[in-house]
């Protein structure tokens, strides 16, 4: 008995130690929810026989596995730091599997008193039980063709306690995995098939619904959208790429306006970027300038996704007619992306990465940046090889030849705030830095001559111009004849005869 005793005891012993490496390598079934009879009848009305009209229709195809059809949103007025209730309707199309623990995320964003923006999270499961509760029915759980309507309530109140309103809010939606978020500080998130008829940004994030918090501030009306152009200039001398950008012949390039948010409102000082560039007969070269007193980054492989962290980004389109576009991006630790695309995020990143851009050369620098500030920050420097632009009908440029460009910057943690760019790619604050519609034109140039004497210490000495030699004046004309006397005074009158 005692022997037994020993066995089961050293069994259980062993058992918590199993189920963390079950945990561990993620082989585990998906969370089942208890739910009472009151709950599941709850859960039963939420599971609809056809789709509704909707207020804000979506009809998001995710991954072949969940359709969003739409959303009601109410109170029809909504007050800043007030409740908003969302009915979300989707559709199951396929099982989500057994990996995972997937759930349902809302955000909604807009601006909050003192300036700037405020983001509400209001992830949860499927169908609350009371307003704002976590959800009884996970999309473990839901079967093919089943429609759920998901309710969800929750204060516009983001997570530092700052009320969003009075003014626009956006409502995101979307469906991501949150044991991954735990375990491994990774978003996973369901892309959306039909992109060409769903409005998503690059975070996998979809669009619901644009309404009003109150009546809002009075909007300045918006500035028609006109790209920019910035003159490449020919480099004067050879350029070295360590990251410093104190080559002499950077000190002649055309320096971009400080970037601001990808919808051309003005950014933060903390987000401070430029960009300058230059040409040779070799290749193109482009230098950042960053502010930011922390730069940082997580990732340590070539064409992993930098885009999550701190990085530059470039897009250049030689042919400037949005197709064999280049992405590259250099993250503050040197790593780099580069990525070819055929047209408008097409082929998917994750296959656009495959192609290598020949030659390109990149360095960073973090320090004190130049000028009179001496803010903290980071400076990039990178060479473009035209050799490497084949594939995207790239090659050495005439003087005026004209390229599609934008350049970017992230910080973390990526939000609205924290994305600048060198032209404007959206109205609204739903930035696609993939839109080359809206993106800017590099025109190339040769250096001009006064510019490249300048910068070289070249002083001009201006020629002397013979003086001429003075004509002799005319002779001065003789004095004219002096003017005759004056006439002989009247006689005086006679005298009156005298009377008798």
């Amino acid at each position: 008995m005692r022997q037994l005793t020993t066995r089961l005891a050293s069994r259980w012993a062993v058992l918590p130690l199993a189920v963390a490496l079950l945990l561990a390598t993620g082989c585990r079934k998906p969370r089942k929810f208890v739910r009472t009879q009151q709950q599941q009848a709850v859960v039963n009305a939420a599971i609809l026989t056809e789709a509704p009209k909707v207020q804000f229709k979506v009809d998001a195809n995710l991954a072949d596995k969940i359709r969003l059809i739409g959303a009601d949103i109410e109170p029809n007025k909504k007050l800043s730091g007030g409740k908003v209730t969302v009915h979300f309707y989707w559709e199951c199309l396929k099982p989500i599997g057994d990996k995972g623990d997937w759930m349902i995320f809302v955000h909604a964003e807009g601006p909050v008193n003192g300036g700037g923006m405020g983001r509400v999270i209001a992830d949860h499961h499927a169908v609350e039980d009371s307003k704002g509760g976590p959800g009884l029915f996970p999309i473990s759980e839901w079967q093919v063709g089943q429609i759920i309507k998901d309710t969800k309530t929750f204060n516009l109140v983001d997570p530092r306690g700052r009320k969003v309103g009075p003014g626009p809010v956006v409502l995101y939606a979307g469906v991501f995995d949150m044991e991954a978020h735990l375990k491994n500080q990774k978003d996973i998130r369901l892309q959306v098939i039909n992109k060409d008829k769903v409005k998503q940004d690059d975070n996998f994030r979809i669009e619901v619904a644009r309404f009003a918090v109150g009546d809002g501030p009075p909007q300045a009306p918006r500035v028609p959208f006109r790209a920019p152009e910035m003159h490449v200039r020919k480099a004067i001398s050879p350029i070295v790429i360590d990251g410093k950008l104190d080559e002499t012949a950077w000190r002649a390039a055309v320096s971009s306006p400080a970037f601001k948010r990808p919808d051309g409102t003005q950014a933060n000082s903390s987000m401070h970027t430029r960009v300058k560039l230059l040409w040779d007969d070799e290749a193109l070269y482009v230098g950042f300038q960053v502010r930011d007193k922390a730069p940082t980054s997580k990732f340590t492989k070539r064409d992993e996704e930098l885009w999550r962290s701190d990085v530059v980004e470039v897009y250049l389109d030689p042919g400037a007619d949005m197709k064999n576009y280049v992405e590259l991006q250099v993250s503050p630790k040197n790593i780099i992306f580069d990525a070819l695309f055929k047209e408008r995020r097409k082929p998917d990143w994750k296959d656009a990465r495959s192609w290598n851009l020949r030659g390109m050369k990149s360095a960073v620098q973090a320090g004190i940046l130049p000028g009179r500030a001496k803010h903290q920050g980071w400076t990039v420097e990178i060479a473009v090889p035209w050799s490497g632009l084949a594939d995207a009908q790239g090659a050495k440029p005439k003087p005026n030849t004209r390229w599609k460009a934008n350049f970017f910057r992230i910080d973390a943690p990526g939000d609205f705030n924290h994305l600048v760019s060198w032209s404007s790619v959206s109205d609204d604050r739903r930035p696609d830095f993939h839109n080359l519609k809206r993106a800017g034109y590099l025109i190339f140039v040769e250096t001009p001559e006064l510019v490249r004497k300048r910068v070289l210490g070249i002083k001009t000495v201006p020629q002397k111009e013979a003086t001429p030699t003075p004509k002799k004046p005319a002779k001065t004309p003789k004095k004219p004849a002096k003017t005759p006397k004056k006439p002989a005074k009247t006689p005086k009158k006679p005298a009156k005869a005298k009377g008798k």
